[in-house]
């Protein structure tokens, strides 16, 4: 609940930067973008799960898609969903088990305050909550587990032309009990 309260604290100084940033701004050479969004990108998410002096990682490559409405030019609202398409082996203290981890699926919201640096290029953070499923397999042998956490993340866009962008993010999807899964991702978007 603490950390759900911080995260919080810090998406709402970052919506509060990004209205008065907004109120600053100067003329853009592109017209004003559309309100409605989506985006496909790639995720390498980073899982790890440490009991005791034990740690167990693996490093799925995820397809991510997102769709979002700009409800201010300095705040959106996502949704995201996604899945493995690059399975991993699971690494027990850096040694390889035969075992592959994979993310069955990852599907939530976020609020995303945005600041425009200049024109084509802005900086944004992200605060949601997020479903993930990730499973072990081995052979024809499978363990599947799911859970639901706060999520958080950074990121930063250059616009290619007024309807289309690329970004590149970091975000934390899961933290809890031991078991951590964040990822670094790349996605090309269009504005509609």
């Amino acid at each position: 609940m603490k950390k759900a309260i911080q995260v919080t604290t810090v998406a709402a100084a970052l919506a509060l930067v990004a209205v008065g940033a907004h109120a600053q701004s100067t003329s853009s050479s592109f017209p004003s973008p559309s309100r409605l969004y989506g985006s496909i990108g790639y995720e390498s998410i980073d899982i790890t799960t440490t009991d005791g002096t034990n740690q167990a990682r693996s490093e799925p490559g995820v397809l991510m898609g997102t769709i979002g409405y700009q409800l201010h030019p300095n705040l959106a609202v996502e949704g995201v969903v996604g899945g493995t398409v690059k399975k991993d082996d699971v690494r027990l203290n850096g040694l390889n088990t035969g075992i592959d981890g994979s993310i069955d699926s990852t599907y939530g919201v976020f609020v995303k305050p945005s600041v425009n640096l200049t024109d084509r290029f802005s900086v944004f953070g992200r605060v949601g909550y997020v479903h993930t499923k990730a499973s072990l397999s081995s052979g024809s042998v499978s363990v599947s587990e799911s859970g639901e956490d706060t999520a958080y993340g950074l990121g930063a866009s250059y616009a290619l032309t007024p309807n289309s962008y690329v970004q590149a993010n970091w975000t934390q999807y899961y933290d809890r009990d031991g078991v951590e899964a964040k990822g670094w991702g790349v996605a090309y978007g269009l504005r509609f």
